[in-house]
């Protein structure tokens, strides 16, 4: 009778270094996998934010290319407007 507890503390004894062993093992995988994910988000919101301060030019279909806030054909119709305004004030 003595033997069988004596078996049987020894064996939970065992099964809880184990489990604790296992515990820890998977607490460090697990905040291994936690950096990683973290590692990899910030790369891409670096990389995304360093796309989004680029000015890359683009077409629409109502203005032609775009630079900054201003279309090329909005820049060209402004000189027009002010060529035209000082030929209107020479002919003054």
């Amino acid at each position: 009778m003595y033997h069988i507890f004596y078996v049987l503390s020894h064996e939970c004894i065992r099964i809880k270094i184990r489990f604790h062993a296992l515990t820890k093992f998977g607490i460090e995988v697990l905040s291994m996998f936690i950096y990683t994910l973290y590692l990899v988000f910030k790369t891409s919101n670096t990389k995304l934010n360093n796309e989004s301060s680029l000015q890359v030019p683009y077409t629409n279909s109502n203005s032609g290319y775009q630079k900054g806030n201003h279309s090329i054909i909005e820049d060209n119709e402004n000189d027009n407007k002010n060529n035209i305004d000082k030929d209107n004030e020479k002919d003054k």
